[in-house]
């Protein structure tokens, strides 16, 4: 997904691992990457990535030099966010209304969105598909009509915001959750010399989505993931969902969309 006004590319890794999944069979996944920088860092750290041992990018950039057989490479294709944009708007990608919100259709429906999802992969565009920002509310609007079930919820997950309910709805369903702004525990990571807080939501068989396009971080951020996975106890994962207890529960993004997504902590919308 490139933005040409300043080259920037955002190009998502994961690693398949024991995680299932239910677009990716048993292989499943253990973890992704995302990266930002100028295009032509990122190709390379694309190439550093996958030659580390990562299997799931948003584009071909640096596949070829890696060497990694493109059959090897699993891409997942996401709605980001569960609107539609008013296509007569004020802007061609970002539309506003006077009022600061974002200019939403109201009246699309987001079944529509999924059943175009499903067209995509059985023309052979993709061979996986998945959800981003959907509350329960929103996936039950989707999934009584679904005949492809979303292989995965990016959800704003980390310490102060677990979002506990929803991720027992989603293994319910058999959706797999992936967490971006994973803020970890400091005290937990230090607690077995883990190289990044994000590591220990990876041990509640949460995706987590650091960012890097520096070689020895984004290795560091696959082997502290796997470290995570088999050092934490029931007890450390029972310490991590106990903050927000003591009221430190806080959400960071929370765009001006005018409307109710569903989420039990999101403020109210304006019209």
């Amino acid at each position: 997904m490139t933005m040409e006004a300043n080259r920037v590319t955002f190009l998502i890794f994961e690693i398949m691992t024991t995680i299932s999944m239910s677009q990716a069979g048993e292989q499943g996944i253990i973890k992704r990457e995302v990266l930002q920088g100028f295009e032509e860092n990122v190709a390379r750290a694309v190439e550093y990535a996958l030659k580390a041992g990562y299997r799931h990018i948003d584009c071909r950039r640096g596949l070829r030099a890696s060497g990694v057989p493109r059959e090897e490479v699993f891409v997942l294709y996401l709605v980001h966010w569960p609107i539609a944009m008013n296509p007569n708007g004020n802007h061609p990608v970002m539309p506003m209304r006077p009022n600061g919100n974002r200019d939403v259709d109201e009246s699309w429906d987001i079944i529509y969105t999924w059943k175009s999802m499903e067209a995509m992969v059985k023309r052979g565009k993709v061979k996986a598909i998945g959800a981003s920002n959907f509350s329960q509310t929103v996936l039950e609007r989707i999934l009584p009509t679904a005949e492809i079930i979303p292989a995965v919820n990016q959800l704003e997950i980390h310490l102060y915001n677990p979002q506990l309910k929803l991720l027992d709805y989603l293994k319910s369903k058999n959706i797999v959750p992936q967490a971006y702004s994973p803020l970890g525990s400091t005290k937990i990571a230090k607690k077995y010399g883990l190289k990044s807080t994000s590591d220990v939501l990876f041990a509640k068989d949460i995706i987590v989505l650091p960012k890097s396009v520096t070689p020895s971080r984004i290795e560091s951020n696959l082997t502290g993931a796997l470290e995570a996975y088999s050092l934490l106890t029931p007890e450390d994962i029972k310490i991590l969902d106990g903050v927000v207890a003591s009221g430190k529960r806080k959400r960071s993004i929370m765009p001006l969309w005018g409307i109710d997504l569903g989420f039990d902590n999101w403020p109210a919308p304006t019209k």
